[in-house]
């Protein structure tokens, strides 16, 4: 950490850059990751005599992907909600984001298998009589379902790459399951099948709140908070009504889910009404502040408000941004400022720099 900052640097030696989510001992970009490994592979090879003659390691040494970014067998899935209150109730909140790697959130609530780029390993996830390590490679394979097959072994941000290259040939229909709402759930259910130890894992999160808290304010509205809590947090939203599906009236009281339904539209995401949209952007906006509190974090470097509670406590915050989505066009606006996102992206967009 530098001398009178707050901020934790990039652990690659020299580079003074702030961390890419403010936790110690990680990176501040990818390219400054791998930047270590190929130091490391150097040392090792110079170490063990079997550097070229310009002091490279053999070929291959630097083809393995950082350790962080493999499939390790799953933990115990048992999430530890953060506090959060919801209309004078204790209902807690869920947070993850996981890109590859825990995040601060991930680490504070066990949930990384929540996030669609967490990489299930030997159990797969099939849809359509395809196979895939991951959810983002599942979704991102709906839009281009010709390639499908390419995208069976990749990881969370190869598939997303590897989409973003191809994207003048998307299936707009998403192979039939028409929308990106329906897509994305049509990959949920498979992922989370009734019976399977994710299935099990999300219904342990029981009545808590989930929230895809993005590691950057600005990246992503719709799937995720979008850092600052002012994003539809869809994936969230998804987990939560999949979790009403698979406890089939068991594991629990749900207190949020009478609430939810009555903001969001369960076939769509789309808002209900006027008030019903500004009732689930205050909801998400709140957790956001709670998970912000819990985990110290402060992502765009302005203070973040402290409250954590919502409901009753209306008159005594500040105004939350309001956020107007347009169903079919690309335009999202944000204290009445509109900005571009593309609807048919996956959950977590990965930064410049990687």
């Amino acid at each position: 950490m530098r001398p009178g900052s707050s901020m934790h640097q990039c652990k690659r030696y020299g580079c003074e850059k702030p961390t890419w989510n403010g936790c110690a001992d990680e990176f501040c970009s990818r390219s400054c990751q791998k930047e270590s490994l190929r130091a490391k592979a150097r040392g090792a090879a110079e170490a063990h005599g079997t550097a070229d003659a310009r002091g490279q390691p053999p070929p291959g040494a630097l083809d393995a992907k950082p350790k962080a970014l493999e499939y390790q067998p799953a933990r115990a899935m048992d999430p530890t909600p953060m506090a959060f209150e919801y209309n004078g109730r204790d209902v807690g909140v869920v947070a993850f984001y996981f890109p590859g790697r825990e995040d601060a959130c991930d680490m504070k609530c066990g949930a990384a298998f929540l996030a669609n780029f967490f990489d299930l390993g030997p159990d797969r996830l099939e849809i359509k009589g395809r196979r895939f390590r991951n959810a983002e490679a599942a979704f991102q394979a709906l839009k281009l379902w010709e390639r499908a097959g390419d995208f069976e072994e990749l990881d969370g941000e190869d598939a997303f790459r590897k989409s973003r290259l191809w994207a003048h040939r998307r299936d707009t229909d998403y192979a039939g399951l028409g929308s990106n709402w329906s897509a994305m759930m049509a990959v949920l259910k498979a992922k989370f099948k009734p019976g399977s130890r994710m299935a099990e894992g999300l219904r342990n999160t029981r009545g808590a709140f989930l929230l895809e808290h993005n590691a950057r304010e600005g990246r992503d509205s719709v799937w995720s908070n979008n850092g600052s809590g002012n994003g539809m947090n869809w994936l969230g939203l998804q987990l939560m009504l999949l979790r009403k599906e698979l406890s089939g009236g068991k594991g629990g009281y749900d207190p949020l889910m009478a609430d939810i339904c009555t903001c969001m539209g369960r076939t769509d995401g789309v808002p209900r009404s006027t008030r019903g949209k500004a009732e689930w952007q205050q909801m998400v906006k709140a957790a956001t502040e709670a998970v912000q509190k819990a985990i110290g974090a402060s992502y765009s470097g302005h203070p973040r408000p402290q409250a954590t509670s919502i409901g009753n406590s209306f008159a005594h915050r500040s105004p939350s941004p309001s956020l107007a989505y347009h169903p079919g066009s690309q335009q999202v606006s944000v204290n009445g400022h509109s900005s571009v996102w593309d609807p048919a992206e996956g959950c977590q967009l990965p930064e410049p720099v990687w």
